[in-house]
């Protein structure tokens, strides 16, 4: 099982790796409990695609829905290219990057669907977090 979770908007402004890259509560958050499930976690960048944890990357602006961002076929290309393609996905961020994850794998868990916007995805994470409740 494997962890993927969003990008974010408020980014490093000098290259370093993709774990410290996004600086924003909301992915720090994602991260956080993604690595409580699993520990294999990915980031889902909007330019780059999937991104390990110690990738090294520079910064960027792009977000999903503009022109020379990551689309469906590349994203399947690298998930075959790192032979993830059956693994079982627990998909953590926003709407736009989980649609993407089901459009690569079979298998995937949502376990913030249904939830609301961020402010209470953020609850609900810092709840299990606090917690230290596992989703499996």
């Amino acid at each position: 099982m494997i962890a993927i979770i969003s990008c974010g908007k408020l980014k490093q402004s000098k290259s370093c790796q993709a774990k410290d890259m996004y600086t924003g509560s909301y992915h720090r958050l994602l991260q956080r409990y993604a690595l409580s499930l699993c520990d294999n976690v990915y980031i889902l960048s909007a330019k780059y695609g999937l991104l390990s944890l110690a990738d090294k990357i520079e910064p960027y602006e792009l977000r999903l829905d503009q022109d020379g961002c990551i689309d469906s076929k590349t994203l399947k290309r690298q998930v075959l290219q790192k032979g993830l393609e059956n693994e079982n996905i627990i998909a953590l961020g926003g709407k736009d990057y989980v649609k993407l994850i089901k459009q690569v794998w079979q298998k995937v868990e949502c376990p913030l669907d249904g939830i609301g916007g961020i402010g209470k995805q953020m609850k609900w994470l810092n709840e299990k977090l606090s917690r230290q409740e596992r989703l499996f």
